[in-house]
């Protein structure tokens, strides 16, 4: 993870991380979001430069809602020869949020994480989710009206 990640918040798991989205400090409930794009595509906004997204408990439950109704798959496949974007190409035919099919390489691939399995100390929950490009763009839009003006 590079410095400027949300989850590089020192030896305390709880420390000096951040939501990113609203800016209160993230708790034991709080989760991350990493950003896997297939092509060129950038990471949503609100993500550090290495793609991943802390966000606490409060607008957890708003970003819970949205991906409950998603379809999660396995996770991508890794190899040397493909980016772990790619991976989430390869491993699902449709979007996770339309239910279209993945035609093209914008795809952006979601990982939805638990602080445990966050910082290791457990296996907790992980959902993988592939987006085509428009269902990117929405889920964008919509982390970037999550807890600020109290949305939350």
């Amino acid at each position: 993870m590079s410095v400027d990640s949300p989850s590089s918040g020192g030896d305390h798991p709880s420390g000096g991380v951040a939501c990113s989205l609203c800016g209160h400090r993230l708790g034991a409930d709080g989760r991350f979001v990493g950003f896997y794009p297939a092509s060129d595509r950038p990471a949503p906004s609100p993500a550090a430069d290495d793609g991943l997204l802390a966000v606490c408990g409060d607008c957890a439950v708003e970003v819970d809602e949205l991906v409950d109704a998603w379809a999660g798959h396995d996770a991508p496949p890794v190899a040397d020869e493909w980016s772990i974007g790619a991976g989430y190409r390869r491993v699902a035919e449709d979007c996770s949020f339309c239910d279209r099919a993945l035609d093209g390489d914008d795809v952006l691939g979601v990982e939805y994480f638990d602080r445990e399995a966050a910082y290791g100390t457990g296996d907790g929950p992980r959902e993988n989710f592939s987006l085509c490009d428009g269902c990117a763009t929405v889920f964008e839009e919509f982390l970037d009206n999550v807890g600020g003006d109290g949305n939350v």
